[in-house]
Formats: structure tokens, sequence, C-alpha cells
């Protein structure tokens, strides 16, 4: 006997012998039962086969929610009867689970009355009658998955089988305990699937549950016609997180709103307003369009570009746009408990563009100031688009008017300047623009578009201004510089304050001699080689010799110390004991605790890299409670209060 176990990230639910009239996942025959949750009321849901409730003898499951659809938190171990007696030359069950616990769980079981011949856990697939086991990376016991059991065999009568949902009969043969997790579609094929059906199936799920196909090696999406809707290689860069709002009529799928399940919230689109579930968005959507994203996995962190003064998100995202993609209304959403806070006066800007890049939303043709919403979002508007596009886009920090410079910057050899491009945001034209340098006015001229562009600029330092029609001004200054050039000195690329101060001084290479300038985190800028540091941040080094201009950032970290205090989202009030933490450091794994008044630790997990988290320790009694992160030696503490 042979069997080959898959697994991936998703969910779904309904009884079906094979016919071709009806819509199958990935439009892939031979589906024999077919079970999904279904809708009771708001707080309770049941099987559903053949869209006909499963007779549980009055039993209910709780209803919970992913991706918008519904999913079940079971709450009993109904036997589910399979009542399939022909032989046929092999079998394969696709099952989607999320599971939360890192104990070893029944996710599903098939077995006659009390005996289980087949048991398929969060850690390993369990084949009893032929004391079997297939183990599953230790990685992916908890979360969301697509659990996939191949068998191969012509004895494949099922005649007198039930499936257990979350459950197990009686008293198990392995020591496993019930699923407490979430269980979507459940489905049992009459043949073993071959791979370009299992991608097609795969596909569907991931499309409807938010999940993210395994993409160690790049993995296609399809729809049910076969046809290419996320060309893994070209988009590699963009394969975390991904979700997708799509209409394929022959796999019966119609997402209006999505989000990654493995990230909620962090970005959801939506055909149309967001509504509560996905079944109750009125929106449309042309037949056969799919639009399918993922994110980079950088940190959820600004990035401050001293240079051009910008502040942007690290993470960027992008999707693909096949199939007809007729005009669309589309929104999109961010849950701000999810995002490093705006410096104060500024707002969440998103920016998109249409370029087929590694790095992001380079030159964006698209911005729109981030509105807020209900329960926590904040939302935009976004534009039209086109069959075979790709949409870069990310997020930007700035005030209601702002001036986002670009810098397409030559090399030293190049005998040519530089393309500066400046995108006009939140503003009314006809607009008035002057650019200086030192005091001589370099560019003064009058603008009616959101966009301009020059290549009249040679590298230097320059102070920026534009006014729009009502009378908004944006100020900034500007670094232009080369690209990587000449080796024109040595600096570190971080210091420790020592004494609140720290001597910032490079190493000039003996060929050279450069003039240099120092821009502080404060945008001052500071003439000299050598500066002294009295705060912590980002530092810019301008380096300029015969007409060469370069930079290196490097940046100052405060003093070291046992304990330094720790700064919360919000860090006053938290309902419920919810707050969010930007964590910066870059240098190594942390842990975090939450400690009671009486040093009790309620809460503790991992934070594996930079980024923004909503941290939940679920605590139910109001007071206050010491928060902290340790690293090696290092440890911050801060406090939060729960009313």
């Amino acid at each position: 006997m042979r069997r080959f176990i898959y697994i991936a990230v998703f969910i779904g639910a309904c009884f079906l012998p094979a016919r071709t009239q009806q819509p199958l996942p990935g439009g892939v025959q031979g589906l024999r039962l077919w079970l999904q949750p279904g809708v009771i009321n708001d707080s309770e849901a049941r099987w559903l086969t053949d869209n006909r409730l499963t007779d549980q003898s009055g039993k209910t499951d709780s209803l919970q929610w992913m991706n918008f659809r519904p999913v079940i938190l079971p709450q009993s171990s109904t036997p589910i009867p399979l009542d399939w007696s022909e032989n046929s030359p092999g079998l394969t069950i696709v099952a989607v689970s999320n599971a939360t616990a890192i104990s070893e769980q029944s996710v599903w079981t098939i077995g006659r009355k009390n005996k289980t011949d087949l048991m398929v856990t969060n850690y390993r697939v369990a084949d009893l009658n032929n004391q079997q086991f297939f183990d599953f990376p230790l990685e992916r016991v908890t979360g969301p998955v697509i659990q996939t059991y191949f068998r191969r065999t012509a004895d494949t009568l099922m005649d007198g089988h039930v499936v257990w949902l979350g459950g197990h009969p009686g008293q198990p043969e392995i020591p496993v305990q019930p699923f407490s997790g979430l269980l979507g579609d459940w489905m049992l094929y009459d043949h073993v699937l071959s791979p370009q059906e299992r991608q097609r199936v795969d596909s569907y799920l991931a499309i409807k549950y938010g999940l993210t196909l395994d993409q160690s090696t790049p993995k296609n999406y399809l729809a049910s016609d076969e046809s290419l809707i996320w060309d893994a290689r070209t988009m590699y860069p963009f394969s975390h997180r991904m979700a997708a709002i799509a209409r394929d009529d022959d796999s019966g799928l119609l997402q209006l709103q999505a989000n990654s399940s493995l990230l909620p919230g962090l970005p959801v689109i939506s055909v149309g307003p967001l509504a509560k579930a996905n079944a109750v968005n009125k929106s449309s959507l042309a037949k056969h369009t799919f639009f399918v994203w993922g994110d980079d996995d950088r940190p959820l962190v600004w990035n401050r570009d001293p240079l051009l003064g910008t502040v942007a998100l690290q993470r960027k995202w992008a999707g693909q746009w096949t199939g007809r993609v007729d005009s669309q209304a589309l929104n999109i959403y961010w849950d701000l408990e999810q995002l490093p806070p705006p410096d104060p006066d500024n707002h969440y800007w998103l920016i998109l563009d249409e370029q087929n890049t590694d790095g992001g939303p380079t030159n964006p043709v698209y911005a729109s100031k981030l509105e807020r919403g209900e329960n926590g979002y904040a939302f935009a508007s976004l534009p039209e688009s086109g069959p075979g596009r790709i949409w870069h886009f990310s997020l930007v920090q700035g005030p209601d008017f702002m001036v986002s410079p670009t810098w397409d910057a030559q090399p030293c050899s190049s005998n040519s300047n530089g393309t500066l491009t400046l995108n006009l945001w939140g503003g009314q034209s006809p607009y008035s623009l002057l650019i200086r340098q030192g005091d001589q006015r370099t560019i003064e001229l009058n603008l009616d578009r959101d966009r301009w562009r020059t290549d009249a600029l040679s590298t230097g330092v320059y102070d920026l201004e534009v006014r729009d029609a009502n009378g908004q001004i944006f100020k900034n200054r500007i670094v232009l510089t080369n690209a990587p050039g000449p080796n024109l000195f040595q600096l570190d690329s971080d210091y420790h304050l020592e004494g609140g101060t720290v001597i910032l001084k490079p190493d000039i290479s003996p060929d050279h001699q450069p003039v240099f300038s120092w821009v502080t985190p404060g945008t001052e800028l500071i003439h000299g080689p050598q500066l002294t540091a009295t705060e912590s941040g980002n530092y810019t080094l301008i380096a300029e010799e015969q007409g060469c201009l370069v930079s290196k950032q490097v940046e100052v970290l405060p003093e070291d110390q046992h304990v330094t205090p720790l700064k919360l989202y919000p860090n006053l009030i938290a309902p419920g004991g919810t707050f969010r933490l930007v964590w910066e450091e870059p240098k190594t794994e942390a842990t975090l605790e939450v400690t009671s008044p009486t040093g009790l630790v309620v809460h503790r997990q991992r934070l594996l890299k930079p980024g923004t988290y909503r941290i939940q320790p679920g605590l139910k009694h109001p007071g206050w409670f010491v928060v902290s992160i340790s690293w090696g030696t290092q440890k911050l503490v801060g406090k939060i209060v729960v009313q």
C-alpha cells in the first residue's frame, strides 16, 4: 500500500455523488462526500451535506469564522455515515483544520461503531489497521492547514463506515484528545487525485479561506479551467500571507472579500463595502475574475528615509489580476491595532503602482489617505485595473497634504543627473513649486498636475516647498546622492550612547578628501566630519568629493541597561488586556511575558522578529499588569491597566 500526505493552509463543507452539472471545487470530478459548515444562527452551526443539515440528533457545534466564511468549533462527536459500497481504484480525503493547541488532537477519524481504522491528528496520520504512521512537520501542528490523505488500493469499500469530525469513538487506540480547533471542508474522492487535480482543489480552498499554499517550492494557483491565476515564480517575493477575491463559476466560488487567515485584517480587500460575512456581501464580480495577493514578509515597522524625508511601512504587498477583470468598485481595509502608529499630525496613506518589480511601490501612480471606519478598521478605495496587471502597494505616513519624492540616482562615473519625481497627494491644483539650494532658487514654477519629474538637478542638499490652491504648504529637506560609488570613508553601522553621548566620526580613505555633513534624526543638517550625538535614532553621513555625493546611515542605540521602559499602544487602558506592541529590536528572538501584581505569569509568547504585534493575553479581571520583553541580558518593562 502506498500513501502520500500533503499539508498546506485552509477551510470549507456537502455530500455529492459525482455529477457534472453541479459546480465542484476546482472543477474536479469524483467527489463522493463533501461536508461543509452550515450556519444555524449567530452562534450555532452544523455540518451540511448536499446543502442539507446532517442528522446529529439535535446536537449543534459552535459557529466561528475564517476569511468571512463559517467554520466549526466542534462541541460533539456525532458520526456521519459514508454510505459508499462500490469498489474504486483508490481514494483521496482532503480536510481543512486550524489547530490552536500543541497537544495531539484527533482532527478526523474513520471507523465502524467504536473501532478506529484511520485517524488524522494535527501531528500524524495513523493507519491503525496496518499499524502505519506518517508524521507531519512539527512546525505545522498548529495553525490553518490542508491535510490530504491518499490510498492506492483496490480494497476501498466504505460500506458501514462513518467519519467523526473533531472527535473519536469511545476509547481511541492511540492516546489523543478530541479536537479543540476549527474545522472546515472535509472531502472524499473516489480516486487518487492527480497532481494537477490536487493543485486545482488546493487553489479553490486557498482562495475561499484566505490560506497560503506551501511556497517552499513555488506553487501556482489554478482556476477550474486549469488557467494560471498566480504565477508563483514571477510573484515569489510576495508569497507570504496570501489571499484573493475571485469568481469561478465552475468551482461554485464567489469570494467578494478576503484577507489572509494567517494575519486577519492586514489587509482586507472587498468588492464594495465590507460586510460581516462573504455570503451577505451584495456586490458583484465579473465571471472568471481573480486577484491574488501576498506580502514580502518584511517587518511591520516604519522605515524612515533621512535623505528624502519619507516614512514608509517596510512590508510591501503585490497582487496579480487575471481573467476578465471588468470595472470593479474595490476597497481596502486595515486593522489599525496591528499597524505601528503614525507620528503626531500624520496619517496613513495607501500607495499603489503597477510596476513589475520586487521592491514594492517604487513610483506610485495612485495614493489615497485612509479614512477611519467601523470596528477599528481604516479604509481607502482602490483604482480600476485590468487583466494581466500586477499591483504593488503599501502604506506611508504623512500630513493631509504631502509630497512624496523618489530619486533615481546615477553612479559617480556617469556624466548625467539623476531623475527626481514628486508625487503630490491630498492637495488641490494648481500648485506652486519652489526648490532651493542654500540661498539660490534652483527651480520655481507652477504645476497643474499631481506628478512632476525633472532631470535638471545634480546631487546635493535641497529645500523643497510646495503650496496648493487652498494655501496648504508642504516643506521638506531632501538629499540627492549618487548611486553607491567609490569608498570615500569607513563607518560602523551602529553605536551606543555612553554617558548620554557618543562621537560619530568616519575613517577617511587616505586617497580622498571629501566634504562631510550629517543629517540628524530631526532632519537638521550639520556640516563637518565629526558629530556628537546626544539622542538615539538614525543619523546619515553625507560625503562629497569632485561632484560625487554618497551617504551612509548609522543607528545610535540607547545605553545598555538591564531594564528600560517599554512603550505600548495604548499604554494606559487596554480593554480585556489587548494591546499593540511595536517591536523593532533586530538582533535576536525575544520572550514577552505578562505578569499579574502577585508575580504570576499569565501570558507568554515568543517574538521571532521585528514587527507590530497585537497581544491578546486573555485577561478577564481588572487591575494592572506588568509587561516585559527579555532577550539575552536585556529587559524592557511596561505596564497595562485592564478595566
